[in-house]
């Protein structure tokens, strides 16, 4: 919706698609196109010249990420004898990008990067973003109790994710507490594999889905005091994004495509023993450190990955590629 009242204030008419429709009926004098999925690949193969065509890339690049998540299968294969399906594989229609001139990246520079061997164009960041009516530091956090309490925040695709990695650090950190939330309970099979780290682990919790706003999510968020997110294909991911606009730390993977600067923690590996370390090390910090630090982190995500950023980030990237493609 932003998107649109952003290109409305730029003097355009507006059509919107569904991404993945069949039916839609296309016009052939559009003068811009931003999207992705096969409705706007072919729109794209079909426009003329002239018009400005932006790719919209919501995550890493489709072989990079299915690749990823084949490897952290069988990681998971070798270690623990579970043959689990994958969840996130996406199709690869990396032969259409040649019909952009630009890529409009959900993440940073590591995800861009994804895309690098099949687009040699320009790509353009942006941030994913948390809702600013619901942002803010709970009042009268307790600090104390939340630098012992970690949340695991995601949807689909644990071992994509690293679900797997986080339980098998925290069963070795048994002083500490995780709050497992997200839809892993659709994954029998992993369920399945994991459900000793899952059910039976004192301080593991496996609370499943929280919807976002209620009573229990904000519950959460006064208990802990960061987030581990260890994904290993991923862009600027909406759940961790969420969580920072509440000061909750993240410790997050490379591949997560966060630039965590000194308001959270990039693990150098994709590890039990890394997530271990890391997490321990952030536990062992003073109230006073984790207060400050939920600061910098709330500061950080209204500056950059808030709904107001997402506005400043998207007209710079529509102004500079509809002014370097038309002039105007």
């Amino acid at each position: 919706m932003e998107i649109a009242r952003l290109l409305g204030e730029l003097g355009y008419v507006v059509d919107v698609i569904d991404w993945n429709s069949d039916h839609a009926k296309f016009e052939d004098s559009y003068d811009l196109l931003i999207g992705f999925g096969r409705a706007a690949e072919e729109l794209a193969k079909e426009l003329p010249d002239r018009a400005v065509k932006i790719f919209l890339a919501t995550g890493s690049q489709a072989n990079f990420a299915n690749k990823r998540e084949t490897e952290r299968l069988d990681d998971v294969r070798r270690k623990r004898g579970c043959l689990l399906p994958p969840v996130r594989q996406s199709p690869d229609r990396a032969e259409y990008l040649q019909y952009f001139d630009a890529i409009a990246c959900i993440g940073n520079q590591d995800v861009a990067a994804t895309f690098r061997p099949y687009f040699r164009k320009k790509i353009l960041t942006w941030n994913n973003h948390g809702y600013d009516h619901l942002s803010g530091i709970p009042k009268g956090k307790n600090f104390e109790e939340a630098r012992h309490n970690f949340l695991y925040f995601s949807g689909s695709g644990q071992v994509l994710v690293g679900l797997d990695l986080v339980l098998e650090a925290f069963v070795q950190l048994p002083r500490l507490k995780l709050f497992v939330c997200g839809s892993f309970v659709h994954e029998k099979e992993f369920v399945k594999c994991f459900h000793k780290e899952l059910y039976e682990t004192p301080n593991i919790v496996p609370v499943g889905w929280v919807k976002v706003g209620t009573s229990q999510y904000f519950e959460l968020i006064r208990k802990c005091g960061a987030t581990i997110f260890p994904i290993c294909a991923g862009a600027s991911p909406g759940s961790v994004v969420l969580l920072m606009n509440h000061g909750i730390i993240p410790i997050v993977s490379k591949e997560a495509g966060i630039d965590t600067a000194d308001f959270g923690l990039t693990l150098s590996s994709l590890s039990s023993d890394e997530i271990r370390k890391e997490v321990d090390w952030v536990s062992n910090q003073s109230a006073d450190w984790h207060r400050e630090a939920a600061i910098r982190v709330f500061e950080a995500a209204r500056r950059d990955f808030s709904q107001t950023a997402l506005t400043r980030q998207f007209h710079e990237i529509l102004a500079t590629e509809i002014q370097d493609k038309t002039g105007a």
